[in-house]
């Protein structure tokens, strides 16, 4: 700042006025108005800013000070300097401007004001200015830090209305420098290109395959008929499985499935569908499927249609649960016993402390029911020995558990179930990890060795399963090529490189049940207002992210 002082004529008199100055100029930097009486009675006021001293005269008279102002403020200027040379390091250029208004001469004198606290504000203000620039070339006219902001928030599963929070909106545009827009803008404006950008990852990845692809669907807290589509690349190593598509359907059946089947391959090759590249088709047995499957083939001649070997494995399962009512209602009365009841559970672990609670099966979810089978196998005496200090009339579900439990041939029940077919629950976890096909054929020859009545029809039910799934011999096939030499007959469809690529085809739809599981967490109670095209697209994004941070990791 260069301090200009033309009421004076002395050193003492630059040293009262840089007096006066000094403390606004130092600590608050603001505009503010000084007056004084000039000695020579030609400058009446001062009016000071940051960088900016304006000098203003009564008269026309004194514009021929005009000539010799500059070289005096110079002179107070040094003055300033040498006083407190914490805050000048030297002078820059002074650029003079008169502007004549209501009769008067105004003297203007800009230049920098030098103060480390100036420099390191200027630095901030410059460093945000290039990062704005530099981020803003890929994005246009958009905010890079709002659409990064963005995607962090979506990754993380975090909804975009808490912006809206004041503190949280007070603490970014505070430490970030960055305004922070409204919800609907970020969403309007942004959305969409991160899905674009989520969508051009998975064709990088997929490129031309070859693919498999898996289709199911499922009816949502809303009423809503969703189908998921997951998409993975086959190849002589293991690839990742990414969500392609998440669409609302008018109905499930046959035509829809088969619409939604050729619009995700146009979604992942807009430029022209590879139909000789599609080489799997995986989806539950639900008769609809098959009759899409059928239809779909005609287009993709390649293409093998595969019913999921764990949900086969599962409806085994369940031909064994409609066998044992009585187990069934244990099971679904204990369950009701340690319901809403904290006072209950505290009992059991002051009996048992390394007792776990009862499992809580759910029917559609697979082989829950045989893994509690086998829990009350292995603890019967300590359940029942538990529920018998309950009160009969505490609770119907007390009472109805007492009289299944004394019954004398129920444990019988639960070590026949544990021992003939306790392995298939072990079996379905391990195709929803290890995806082997050796585990079929293991589950196969131990169902095949089950003794009496109810052996029999569980071996009608898994020869009915594995007689619907024709694709599953071909598989077989395949695998023996890769296992061993042998002469084997396989589909004259399929080429060498395509038969290479199949060693890691998966045998189970687990990926897109996974993929409702995450559709469901996202459509939490407290976001029911959320519009189906940002769901799907969220769901997407979602996704893809935590499957392509675990496929680079």
């Amino acid at each position: 700042m260069v301090i200009l002082s033309e009421m004076a004529e002395c050193r003492e008199s630059a040293q009262l006025l840089i007096a006066l100055i000094h403390l606004p100029l130092l600590v608050f930097g603001l505009p503010y108005i000084l007056w004084c009486v000039s000695c020579l009675r030609r400058v009446v006021a001062f009016w000071v800013k940051p960088g900016v001293l304006v000098v203003v005269a009564n008269s026309d008279t004194n514009l021929r000070m005009c000539n010799n102002i500059s070289n005096a403020s110079l002179v107070h200027y040094n003055y300033w300097c040498a006083y407190y040379p914490n805050t000048c390091h030297g002078h820059s250029s002074i650029r003079i401007t008169l502007d004549t208004r209501h009769g008067h001469t105004n003297l203007a004198f800009n230049t920098t004001y030098r103060a480390a606290k100036h420099k390191e504000s200027k630095i901030r203000r410059q460093k945000f200015k290039q990062q704005f620039f530099a981020c803003t070339t890929s994005l246009g006219n958009k905010n890079f830090f709002i659409s990064e902001l963005f995607r962090a928030f979506i990754h993380a599963d975090i909804p975009i209305s808490k912006l809206e929070n004041k503190s949280l909106n007070d603490f970014l545009t505070k430490y970030t420098g960055q305004l922070i827009p409204d919800e609907s803008t970020i969403r309007k404006n942004y959305i969409t290109e991160i899905y674009q950008e989520t969508l051009s990852s998975i064709r990088n990845i997929i490129q031309d395959g070859p693919i498999w692809i898996s289709i199911d669907e499922t009816v949502d807290i809303e009423g809503r008929h969703v189908g998921n589509v997951i998409v993975g690349k086959l190849s002589e190593t293991f690839s990742k499985p990414f969500l392609l598509n998440c669409t609302q359907l008018e109905k499930c059946n046959h035509k829809t499935i088969a619409k939604l089947f050729n619009d995700s391959m146009s979604l992942l090759w807009p430029n022209g569908v590879k139909h000789e590249n599609v080489l799997l088709f995986l989806t539950d047995a639900a008769p609809y499927m098959v009759k899409s499957a059928v239809a779909i083939n005609v287009f993709y001649p390649k293409m093998i249609h595969l019913t999921c070997l764990a949900h086969g494995l599962h409806r085994i399962g369940e031909t064994i649960r409609a066998k044992f009512y009585k187990v069934d209602k244990l099971i679904a009365e204990v369950k009701k016993i340690f319901l809403k009841a904290p006072s209950r559970v505290e009992k059991l672990n002051e009996m048992y402390p390394n007792l776990s609670l009862p499992p809580k099966p759910i029917i559609t979810r697979w082989g829950t029911w045989l893994n509690a089978v086998k829990y009350y196998c292995e603890n019967f005496e300590k359940i029942k020995d538990f529920v018998s200090t309950f009160d009969s009339t505490s609770a119907i579900s007390i009472q109805k558990a007492k009289n299944l439990l004394n019954k004398d041939d129920f444990k019988n029940n639960l070590i026949y179930i544990s021992v003939n077919f306790g392995f298939l629950e072990n079996t379905i976890k391990l195709l929803e990890t290890r995806k082997i096909l050796g585990l079929i054929e293991v589950a196969e020859k131990c169902i095949e060795q089950v003794q009496g009545p109810l052996g029999v029809e569980v071996k009608e039910k898994m020869r009915s399963v594995f007689y619907k799934n024709p694709s599953l011999d071909c598989l077989k096939l395949i695998r023996d090529t890769h296992c061993e030499m042998n002469e084997v007959t396989l589909p004259t469809e399929l080429t060498p490189f395509d038969i290479t690529n199949m060693k890691f085809a998966p045998i189970t739809s687990v990926e897109v049940e996974r993929s409702f599981s995450r559709y469901k967490s996202i459509l939490r109670p407290n976001r029911r207002s959320f519009n189906f095209e940002n769901l799907r697209i969220t769901l997407t994004i979602i996704t893809t992210s935590e499957n392509y941070m675990n496929l680079i990791a």
